[in-house]
């Protein structure tokens, strides 16, 4: 008997529009997307001009060049979730602040929750820095760092493994990060 395809997550963009936990909050939400659950799962830093025009999370260049990455390992798009630290894009396409990371966790941390990877890979010193504060993405890019799971409860006993990555972002400017 064939495994019926895990149905896609589809957030209720008004459910994250409506935060207003930081400045960000109020305008055109990009929640997270992909299979319910999934084995893998991208976590970038926040979106870019394309992404908030789309509402759809790694959609412009850089989103390109993660699709075409993920068929070279042979995954398609839409076997994997991808979600960002923050689902608002800041202004002038800046790193999202400490704070603003911070008041957006709780999405995220739902998020984890609900997709239950067993692999994140975290694209970006950013989103790497959110799993483990002290990496270093020159020393730990690429690297299996298995970590205990965060979550909304106290229960934290699952392990996950992260894997941190340079943004494709980075390596559209430097091809040799490719």
């Amino acid at each position: 008997m064939a495994k019926k395809p895990p149905a896609p997550l589809v957030r209720d963009p008004a459910e994250i529009e409506t935060c207003m936990l930081c400045i960000l909050g109020g305008g055109k939400a990009v929640p997270g997307e992909g299979p319910l659950p999934a084995r893998n799962m991208i976590v970038g830093e926040a979106p870019g001009a394309r992404e908030d025009w789309k509402g759809e999370p790694f959609v412009g260049l850089s989103g390109e060049l993660l699709t075409a990455l993920l068929g070279s390992i042979g995954l398609k798009r839409e076997e994997v979730y991808i979600t960002n630290l923050v689902k608002y894009r800041p202004p002038r396409n800046r790193p999202p602040h400490m704070k603003e990371i911070r008041a957006c966790q709780r999405h995220l941390l739902e998020e984890l929750g609900e997709v239950r990877p067993e692999i994140v890979v975290a694209m970006g010193a950013t989103a790497g820095k959110w799993f483990r504060p002290d990496l270093l993405l020159k020393k730990d890019h690429g690297l299996p760092q298995r970590l205990l799971q965060p979550s909304l409860t106290e229960n934290l006993n699952t392990m996950l493994t992260v894997i941190p990555m340079y943004h494709p972002a980075y390596a559209l400017r430097n091809p040799r990060f490719r």
